[in-house]
């Protein structure tokens, strides 16, 4: 299976689980970017548990929670290639990427400090024309975290994106989304390469 979740859906439930937990008292959507990575990268460099188990959390975040929970107990019954890919509808930057780490080592799936944790990729979808110009600078970023760069080793330094067609193509038309999905390829290759990170591209 491929696992699929807008990131506006994961950055609310976080933000629900990071004020139960009282992690952060004014929630995660009141910071901005660099916050979030900020916050995240400690979260994941560290062993605390965040999700609080007696909290009464809302329908919308207890099934994305449940969502992970599900997925490494099939990791635990069938293979890790049960579904080892999650993928971020609407990744705008690193925290999108981060994020569903963090909420997979919540449910035992991956665990960034452990050389046996690699269990899980995240795979950005960049979708409109926006965000294509941006995936180059996120994935630079994000492959220059070392956290992430040792994660990712330990996966055969392997970084899957996807490349979406529906709203670069309402945004601006087929020829012209179809151009900037090429250019967004090149540019992305031209990143990872020098870092040895090789690129698996997929399109939806």
């Amino acid at each position: 299976l491929d696992l699929r979740e807008h990131s506006e859906r994961l950055a609310q439930t976080m933000d629900e689980v990071a004020r139960a937990a009282g992690a952060l008292p004014q929630g995660y959507l009141a910071l901005d970017e660099e916050a979030r990575v900020k916050f995240l990268l400690g979260e994941l460099a560290g062993r605390r548990p965040l999700v609080p188990r007696r909290a009464a959390l809302s329908p919308p975040t207890t099934e994305t929670l449940q969502v992970f929970e599900v997925l490494a107990r099939a990791h635990r019954t069938l293979s890790p290639q049960a579904g080892d890919t999650f993928i971020v509808s609407m990744t705008r930057g690193v925290s999108d990427i981060l994020l569903p780490l963090l909420l997979g080592r919540e449910a035992g799936l991956c665990d960034l400090t452990q050389p046996d944790g690699a269990a899980l990729r995240v795979a950005p979808l960049f979708e409109t024309m926006a965000d294509l110009d941006a995936a180059p600078r996120i994935l630079a970023t994000l492959l220059d975290l070392p956290l992430y760069r040792g994660y990712l080793q330990r996966q055969g330094d392997v970084q899957e994106v996807m490349l979406g067609y529906s709203d670069s193509n309402k945004d601006v038309g087929i020829l012209a989304a179809s151009w900037a999905r090429f250019q967004a390829q090149r540019r992305l290759w031209a990143v990872a390469r020098p870092r040895g990170v090789a690129l698996r591209l997929f399109h939806g």
